[in-house]
């Protein structure tokens, strides 16, 4: 993958609202936003899905209920919609894929070829959609690197039928994940009401083989994932304590089914406590083990902390699902947790959304954020940021491209703060920082500045006095400066508009330099 590039539209597009540095011997510093885009029309666009590309981009899956905008081909209620945007967060293509019925993408991936899989569901039978088993039916497109449509197929029975997550196999081929009521068609059996159902298929998209995995009550399957033995590890939330599952604690737990490469069951284990867990991503370590990530509202069982409402909750197995470590982070509102990668030395990025602005969480825009954080190998926090403006804001997927950039995507309701450009009701978001490998470690000031961008005054909160400001423009020119023995705020009403530095020098010496834009 090519590295991404600073966007000159970053000088539109704002900086953070609030900085908050925290106490430690030595973290990373957290990386600043260097672009972010708002995608869509006057309706509902939500992206589920998203993948860094081969060329340094971003390529993006969910819904749309526009035909405006950004969005074209809306073919009636809901469709997949599909963008791609280059290294600097522009839009090269967008394609709307359907039927007049609603069809929702959940799962995006580039495939070896360059083109890309999308998994969904359908409940059309027209338009791009060629056949319907009845109700909704898991939908997979192949596209091209253009986003043409290589082929297309519907898989299902009778009842609803919702596919959650495509990967690519090691043969070739292909594994789609999803959730099944039913008990014909292509689905060969089910367990009671809903169920777990895995769908083999080859590169040209014809089932190899089909299983489903469940108890008497309800199974959502989220993430799927192939595991170093060319087997499959799956995670999701059960309420069942009978049929394939066991251990159950009370609502919905999570529950890991690890498979072997022609879908039997190896093992399963179930986590939770007595109130709901929702689990929504998975990897494999180092070790053979896994990591899971996801949500719990409980305060007893297997979850060792609680905060409050839903905290993140992240669960360490090993290569037999049995439990090595498990915490949770947040703070007293909701916290979820929706995406996990490593990035190097054991250390792990976690994608989430969050409406707390406490306890691990260090600020809130308002509402929910896009909230994310690194972790080392045995849980513990190394940094964290809460990106978003002061609507709902969401990640669905994150990403790391070769250079170190985090980009992450979801959708936003906000159209302030961080979050600019929206087109109205909701919209894909994607968003770059800094490269993480370039992040120098800092012995951490408490200090924050906010807000920003701002209008008129600027506050500045310190532990340790500041003594002097300084604020230089672009090409490195001093605009504004102030002395004194403790600057607590800055009348910034005469400065024009635009994007600005600004350097604290603090009683004992050290400085600190920070984007501010000036509204």
């Amino acid at each position: 993958m090519n590295a991404f590039f600073l966007n000159s539209n970053i000088l539109s597009k704002g900086f953070p609202s609030l900085i908050f540095l925290f106490w430690t011997s030595c973290i990373i510093a957290q990386p600043d936003i260097i672009w972010q885009n708002s995608l869509g029309g006057t309706l509902n666009d939500e992206a589920q899905s998203s993948a860094v590309t081969e060329d340094g981009g971003i390529i993006l899956a969910g819904f749309t209920e526009s035909n405006d905008g950004n969005v074209t081909g809306n073919h009636g209620g809901k469709d997949y919609w599909v963008v791609k945007l280059d290294a600097s967060g522009v839009l090269e293509w967008e394609k709307a894929f359907g039927g007049s019925a609603d069809d929702r993408a959940n799962s995006i991936i580039q495939t070896a070829d360059g083109g890309y899989m999308v998994a969904g569901s359908t409940a059309s039978n027209d338009g791009d959609v060629s056949s319907n088993h009845g109700s909704r039916d898991f939908w997979v497109l192949k596209l091209d690197s253009a986003g043409n449509i290589v082929w297309e197929q519907t898989y299902g029975g009778t009842n609803n039928d919702d596919a959650q997550a495509i990967i690519q196999t090691a043969d070739g081929g292909y594994m789609v994940a999803g959730n099944s009521y039913s008990s014909n068609g292509d689905v060969g059996a089910n367990n009671g009401i809903q169920d777990y159902w895995m769908v083999k298929i080859d590169p040209a998209g014809a089932i190899e083989w089909e299983n489903n995995y469940g108890g008497s009550a309800i199974e959502y399957v989220w993430a799927i994932k192939q595991t170093s033995d060319n087997g499959y590890i799956l995670v999701g939330d059960s309420e069942s304590s009978d049929g394939d599952v066991s251990g159950n604690q009370g609502l919905s737990d999570y529950w890991i089914v690890k498979t072997d490469s022609f879908g039997a069951l190896q093992w399963q284990h179930d986590y939770g406590g007595s109130e709901r867990e929702r689990p929504k991503d998975v990897i494999q370590t180092d070790d053979g083990g896994y990591l899971v990530v996801g949500a719990s509202e409980s305060s007893d069982g297997d979850i060792g902390n609680h905060y409050d409402w839903y905290d993140v909750w992240i669960l360490k197995l090993d290569a037999s699902g049995n439990l090595d470590w498990e915490k949770s982070y947040g703070g007293s509102f909701g916290d979820f947790g929706e995406a996990i990668i490593p990035t190097d030395a054991g250390n792990y990025l976690i994608g989430t959304s969050s409406q707390s602005s406490d306890g691990d969480v260090g600020n809130n825009h308002g509402n929910f954020d896009c909230w994310v954080f690194q972790i080392n190998a045995t849980g513990n926090i190394a940094w964290e940021r809460s990106y978003g403006g002061s609507h709902h804001d969401y990640i669905n997927a994150i990403g790391l491209n070769d250079s170190g950039n985090l980009l992450f995507a979801g959708y936003s309701y906000s159209d302030d703060g961080e979050i600019t450009g929206n087109h109205g009701a909701s919209d894909f978001i994607s968003i770059q920082l800094e490269s993480l490998l370039s992040s120098p470690e800092v012995s951490i000031v408490p200090i924050e500045l906010y807000p920003n961008p701002v209008a008129n005054s600027l506050n500045i909160k310190s532990g340790v006095p500041v003594t002097e400001i300084s604020i230089s423009n672009l090409l490195g020119q001093q605009v504004f400066y102030k002395r004194d023995t403790d600057i607590s705020s800055l009348n910034l009403e005469n400065l024009s508009k635009g994007a600005y530095f600004l350097t604290a020098t603090l009683q004992e010496g050290r400085t600190f330099t920070q984007k501010i834009l000036k509204q």
